[in-house]
């Protein structure tokens, strides 16, 4: 018949491009998931954060401030643990500042959230006594000394991929 072997090539040629095809479009798509899912999960830690304080500062000022700081301290430690991977959570206040103010001595608001530390501390187990308008402070700070972080490690993560390019340039 006419035109048969034309058929036929095509049925061959649509055989062989159509797998090749597939798993392109497959491996472009688990991409942009994967993508999308670390850009989605990559703002998890400071979002979390930030519902915590929302929540720590919808509470009324003669609150016990016990529950206030404690809610304060473990919510930035939280955020640490999961942002920065390694485990804040069992350093004590004086030893997460230590570690706050040698590593990150060129963001000022994270060196300032940890010089507050200690203080938290203070009204947790001291009793000391804190004003309402020191409570909005201290969650003011601890969201910029986290807003600080962020940027700083975007900035570092920017630079790392300009690297890898000029690196796979050179």
């Amino acid at each position: 018949l006419p035109g048969s072997r034309l058929l036929l090539a095509l049925l061959i040629g649509a055989f062989l491009v159509l797998p090749i095809a597939a798993s392109v479009f497959f491996a472009w798509s688990r991409n942009l998931i994967v993508n999308v899912v670390r850009l989605r999960n990559e703002h998890r830690p400071f979002k979390t954060l930030n519902q915590t304080l929302d929540e720590l500062k919808q509470q009324p000022s003669p609150v016990n401030n016990k529950q206030f700081y404690s809610g304060l301290s473990d919510g930035f430690k939280r955020y640490l643990a999961v942002r920065l991977i390694w485990d804040s959570h069992s350093l004590t206040a004086g030893e997460l500042q230590a570690i706050l103010r040698e590593a990150y001595a060129d963001i000022p608001v994270v060196v300032q959230a940890a010089a507050e530390l200690p203080r938290f501390d203070l009204v947790k187990f001291g009793g000391r006594k804190v004003s309402p308008g020191r409570r909005k402070r201290d969650v003011a700070t601890i969201r910029d000394a986290a807003a600080g972080l962020e940027t700083h490690i975007a900035t570092e993560r920017n630079d790392r991929k300009k690297q890898r390019r000029n690196r796979v340039d050179a």
